[in-house]
């Protein structure tokens, strides 16, 4: 089935340091440390996504990968990711009028 989907041109990966993390967090949840919180947990999840940006396997290997900082308010990164999607698909709109 896998193989059946289309692979992503681009991945949009939202970036946030481990003690924003931690303070979102606990903010939200009002609660001490679960497992997702321990400084261990956030530096295997971000190994694992330096892993996969790396290593791909080939058929996402074309997969360009775009990161923005994300430690701002949401409707501040919304606004990041909102322009960043208007510039590529400009930039697609370019190339294409300069194929035809």
């Amino acid at each position: 089935m896998e193989r059946e989907i289309y692979a992503p041109d681009y991945v949009i990966y939202l970036y946030v340091n481990d003690e924003a993390i931690l303070r979102s967090r606990l903010n939200i949840r009002d609660r001490a440390k679960d497992i997702d919180e321990t400084d261990l947990r956030r530096k295997q999840m971000r190994l694992h996504y330096e892993q996969i940006k790396k290593n791909a396997p080939k058929r996402v290997s074309h997969t360009i990968w775009l990161t923005i900082p994300a430690e701002t308010s949401p409707d501040d990164v919304g606004s990041k990711i909102f322009n960043l999607i208007l510039q590529l698909l400009r930039a697609r709109e370019l190339q294409e009028d300069k194929n035809q």
